[in-house]
């Protein structure tokens, strides 16, 4: 479609296309995230020559609650963040206190429901990260079409139009 439109070069298209891999995103592959946390824990650990740290269950938690848009590289500067800021033997990420555009969401796609950390947390800053993940999600879903992405949502293109104005979309 983007090659349609001028916007992606169609040589290159087919340098990157050669094997193609169909991969699920990481918010679709949520059982993967504590696996790959600890293994990029262990990794930044051994290259930084520091001892090995743990992530805390609350820590694994919020990894695994949040939608990941960048992907398994997202998580992994996550995880480097973490160990760089981190000075004890326990990593507790932190994500809205770290990177307060970072958007926690529940885990949908496996049938999981969210649960209150037991440290708290602030409703509408959760509530609205939710908002904006669907919103952004619609738009990457239907190509940038607003009004395919209100269509997606069930909601009046009016109304998306407002959603896009309040989260500054």
């Amino acid at each position: 479609q983007r090659i349609d439109q001028g916007k992606f070069r169609e040589d290159l298209y087919y340098r990157l296309n050669v094997v193609p891999l169909p991969m699920p995103p990481l918010r679709h592959r949520r059982q993967d995230i504590p696996a790959l946390a600890e293994h990029f824990v262990e990794k930044i650990c051994r290259l930084e020559e520091l001892p090995i740290k743990k992530l805390t269950a609350e820590a694994v938690e919020r990894l695994c609650g949040y939608a990941w848009p960048g992907n398994v590289r997202q998580l992994e500067n996550t995880i480097e963040r973490a160990v760089a800021m981190e000075t004890g033997e326990e990593l507790k990420v932190d994500l809205e206190a770290d990177r307060p555009h970072v958007r926690a969401v529940a885990a949908s796609t496996n049938g999981n429901s969210p649960h209150v950390p037991t440290d708290g947390m602030d409703f509408e800053k959760y509530v609205a990260g939710v908002e904006r993940s669907l919103i952004e999600s619609a738009l990457q879903q239907s190509g940038g079409v607003q009004v395919r992405a209100a269509e997606l949502l069930k909601v009046s293109y009016r109304s998306f139009r407002h959603l896009l104005k309040k989260y500054d979309i």
